[in-house]
């Protein structure tokens, strides 16, 4: 899904990504690139921190943003940058903001990995959603609360 006014995902302006995923194993690494990488670098990407049994991390550029998800089960993420701050929010619980700088690498937005096969991805993925806007600023609180209302409707889950 692609609901972008501009048919781009501009990563150097605010923008939310919202996907389920369901990671295998805890304290595994493990990693899916959900934005950009050069032949060297993973400029966005959802990681497994080596041995946390509790949490997962989104990258963007040199920031990282950590938040709880349950290994085994579906998890409903949202990942939002505002320009300034980097948020997210697990199954209804938000992280902690984290300070991030626009990246402004010039390769293309991408899901998946690099061809090399240097990222791998233990689980499942599914219903990724993509906005050219922060959807937990307040003048898009109708279009967040939309669609929490479609994943608890089709899924059952929060988010």
């Amino acid at each position: 899904r692609y609901p972008l006014s501009a048919g781009v995902l501009d990563t150097t302006k605010p923008f939310s990504l919202l996907v389920m995923i369901k990671p295998t194993l805890p304290g595994a690494s493990t990693q899916i690139c959900l934005g950009r990488f050069s032949s060297s670098t993973v400029r966005a990407a959802l990681t497994t921190p080596a041995n946390s049994l509790s949490k997962m991390n989104f990258l963007y550029g040199a920031a990282t943003i950590e938040f709880p998800v349950v290994f085994g089960q579906w998890n409903v993420v949202w990942i939002v940058w505002d320009g300034t701050k980097l948020k997210a929010r697990s199954n209804g619980v938000r992280a902690a903001d984290v300070a991030a700088v626009a990246d402004t690498a010039t390769v293309p937005f991408a899901i998946g990995g690099p061809a090399t096969g240097v990222l791998f991805w233990d689980g499942q993925f599914s219903e990724l959603i993509m906005f050219n806007v922060d959807m937990f600023a307040t003048d898009h609180q109708s279009g967040f609360e939309d669609v929490n209302s479609y994943m608890a409707n089709v899924y059952g889950l929060t988010s």
